[in-house]
């Protein structure tokens, strides 16, 4: 089922943050555990699946329009380093909040709940490490079935898909509102608490379809490498966001020229 996809533009964005903080107060997920049931608020969401670079410039817009945000990062991306980028840093000095956007790796049991927990705790201590600050929350890249609407703390962090945070939930996953417009859909006041879920991927100054940005992404990316890395980043790319390939992309005059537009 295709859901909506007509506006990523950041001008479309803050519509949608301006409406919804008209009747709610914007919160981290740090502040979860503190939060008064009695009022309405709103969490905002963002994992960081693909770019550091495009996650700066929504945090930055976020900033203009003077809310705050809860970014999620992974840390084995195979798309990234963190080693080598100040991007998490600059968006904690904005006020916003970062945690893991964990990913358990492939030959692990999901059911072994102690080794999940164990394996969260280590990616939290590195964020830790990285940021200089402790690490509040975490949010899933492959949500585990156990923790999906389960408990509101994971390894002594706030779970993101914990169910207290789950019953009213919207999201622009793989480019696409299943709601259907989001305008339409925060407008409804279904709940005291709405997490809202987007991905700095999808949204840029201007609209773009979700396909076309992350071809833009996957070119940005390549230009000037070979036809085996070119391979190697879709592969990259397919398996962190599974039923995406660019095998298409690949020769090296389509992608400078596609760029260098």
């Amino acid at each position: 089922m295709t859901g909506w996809a007509k506006d990523f533009s950041f001008d479309y964005y803050r519509r949608l943050v301006n409406g919804v903080c008209a009747t709610m107060e914007p919160r981290l997920f740090r502040e979860v555990p503190i939060l008064d049931p009695a009022e309405r608020h709103v969490l905002l969401r963002h994992d960081i699946d693909c770019s550091l670079e495009e996650a700066v410039q929504l945090a930055e817009f976020e900033k203009h329009l003077g809310v705050r945000a809860s970014y999620y990062v992974m840390m084995h991306s195979l798309l990234y380093d963190l080693r080598h980028s100040s991007a998490l840093r600059e968006i904690a000095a904005m006020g916003h909040e970062v945690g893991v956007h964990f990913d358990l790796p492939a030959d692990c049991d999901e059911n072994d709940s102690s080794l999940v927990e164990a394996l969260i705790q280590e990616d939290c201590e590195r964020l830790e490490d990285l940021l200089g600050a402790p690490v509040y929350s975490l949010s899933f890249h492959r949500p585990i079935q156990q923790f999906l609407r389960g408990p509101l703390f994971l390894a002594n962090r706030v779970n993101a898909y914990a169910a207290d945070l789950m019953q009213w939930y919207i999201s622009d996953s793989r480019g696409s509102w299943r709601c259907g417009e989001p305008l339409r859909e925060v407008a409804k006041s279904r709940q005291p608490t709405l997490q809202l879920l987007t991905h700095p991927i999808w949204w840029g100054p201007i609209h773009m379809a979700p396909a076309d940005r992350l071809q833009l992404f996957f070119l940005r990316l390549t230009r000037g490498k070979n036809l085996q890395e070119r391979s190697r980043v879709d592969d990259d790319l397919t398996q962190t966001m599974p039923g995406i390939r660019r095998n298409d992309l690949y020769l090296p005059e389509v992608a400078d020229a596609a760029v260098a537009k």
